[in-house]
């Protein structure tokens, strides 16, 4: 009787209401603000407890049912009513209908919470100048995406902001620069920047120079860059990315801490620049980035390579430490056999080589089977006639990309390779380039280890080609006696 009596009582105990607040606080920074809210009713204890929590997400997308108006007064009455509880993360994405002037007043009033990281995610039906208060703040983290038609202007603050440790920018237009039209990127203590085509245009120089910064990536897919001369001198870097075309200038100092560089350099605008002045400026880059050990290149940018000689003879000493080069390959076709053996023929010293396949893009009418990603969104936007115009150009710069002879007379012959070790293979096909291009390899490759074979989840379950993929490379000719071959 006794025991049951105890079972009965145990099962009424408000098990939610008996949770520690830190737990507590770790739920509810998982969820929207909305759930959280509603939440609120499941427990007495838990009723304003949304008026304490560190974290808070608003994706007003989710908020279908209320219109803008009652949207609107919701995130007021979350941020107005809230305790004086520091917050540590606030993200807030809208797609919709928004009002600037009322984002404005909330990204103001959350910094008296001194939060430490703001997530943007905004599609704007109107122009937005991005308060400059925030750069002022305790902020550390900022990543703001920009949709939609109208822009983000950026504060001169920004440039010197004292506190940002990680600054994410899509599709923002930054500061106007001084008299003379040049800018300076000089956060103290920044040690990420991700600039994705923001709008440097209206800039005759930006200089990008944080003491510490350690990673940097710009993107330039919609040609916002311009003819804005853009210059990096960061003595930390130690990881780069560039995606976009050659465009005015681009002036990389030495950089003497970098370990990886990712770069996919095109240009949409070959009738407006001589060859030799992109050789320069393509040299330039490679000078700046001299010490890095892992190298990732596009397809575009490896064939345009072997195509300026004053750049391809110079590659041994200009990459002399590089380690491990990275093989993008966007285009669905084999030409790029000759000019990767051509490269590696030249960088004898590269341990591991890894050769990724990704997705290719299609388009209608003659561009519709080689592109790569980056130039592909530009070509949507050209003219029928500039787009047959600069596929006409780029034949002058890479050669026809119809079928070139691959037989083994076209490859490089005499050279073997001492350090290559190891290679990868991501996202492969049956019958493809990487088979030519491993046939090359495996006779000249003497001290290769072991040949890793990555996978899609799709690839994964066509075990069938798999094996015979297998088989045609275990069938290759090798330099090399102990060579594994394995799945990732």
């Amino acid at each position: 009787m006794q025991q049951q009596q105890q079972e009965e009582d145990s099962n009424e105990i408000d098990r939610i209401s008996c949770l520690p607040d830190a737990i507590i606080h770790q739920i509810y920074s998982t969820l929207d603000t909305k759930q959280i809210f509603q939440a609120s009713i499941l427990s007495n204890r838990w009723r304003y407890l949304w008026k304490s929590i560190h974290t808070l997400h608003f994706n007003l997308d989710n908020y279908t049912t209320i219109d803008q108006i009652r949207r609107n007064d919701f995130v007021d009455q979350i941020l107005f009513l809230r305790d004086e509880i520091d917050v540590e993360k606030f993200t807030f994405s809208c797609h919709g209908e928004l009002n600037a002037a009322r984002l404005y007043i909330w990204l103001i009033f959350i910094l008296r919470f001194h939060v430490q990281e703001i997530i943007l995610d905004l599609n704007l039906f109107e122009p937005f100048e991005f308060p400059e208060e925030i750069f002022g703040s305790d902020v550390k983290v900022l990543s703001l995406n920009r949709m939609g038609m109208y822009g983000i202007q950026m504060p001169s603050l920004m440039c010197n902001a004292g506190m940002i440790r990680s600054l994410e920018l899509i599709s923002v237009k930054f500061p106007y620069g001084d008299d003379d039209g040049e800018l300076v990127l000089n956060c103290g203590v920044l040690k990420n920047l991700v600039l994705i085509n923001c709008v440097i245009s209206h800039l005759y120089m930006l200089t990008i120079s944080p003491p510490l910064l350690e990673n940097l990536e710009f993107r330039d897919e919609f040609d916002g860059v311009g003819y804005c001369k853009v210059k990096i001198c960061t003595p930390c870097l130690k990881s780069v990315k560039y995606v976009g075309p050659m465009f005015d200038d681009i002036l990389v100092e030495k950089l003497s801490s970098l370990e990886s560089a990712d770069l996919d350099v095109y240009r949409i605008r070959y009738y407006a620049i001589e060859k030799e002045m992109y050789a320069q400026r393509l040299m330039n880059v490679l000078t700046g980035i001299y010490n890095t050990r892992t190298l990732t290149l596009s397809l575009s940018l490896l064939k345009t390579l072997t195509k300026l000689p004053d750049i391809i003879e110079k590659l041994p000493n200009l990459l002399r430490n590089l380690k491990c080069m990275n093989l993008t390959n966007q285009w669905d076709d084999e030409t790029c056999i000759c000019p990767v053996a051509s490269i590696l023929e030249r960088l004898p010293h590269i341990e591991s080589l890894v050769w990724e396949r990704t997705k290719t893009r299609h388009f209608q009418g003659d561009l519709s089977k080689r592109h790569d990603s980056c130039i592909c969104a530009i070509l949507e936007k050209l003219p029928p006639v500039q787009a047959h115009l600069w596929e006409r150009k780029k034949v002058t710069w890479l050669g026809s990309t119809n079928t070139l002879d691959i037989s083994g007379e076209s490859l490089p012959k005499q050279y073997v390779f001492h350090c290559l070790k190891t290679i990868k293979i991501r996202n492969p096909r049956e019958f493809g380039s990487e088979i030519k291009i491993m046939e090359f390899l495996l006779k000249r490759a003497i001290a290769l280890k072991e040949i890793i074979i990555s996978t899609t989840e799709e690839q994964s379950r066509d075990e069938k080609m798999l094996a015979e993929f297998c088989e045609l490379l275990s069938e290759l000719p090798r330099a090399s006696s102990s060579v594994l071959i394995h799945f990732q």
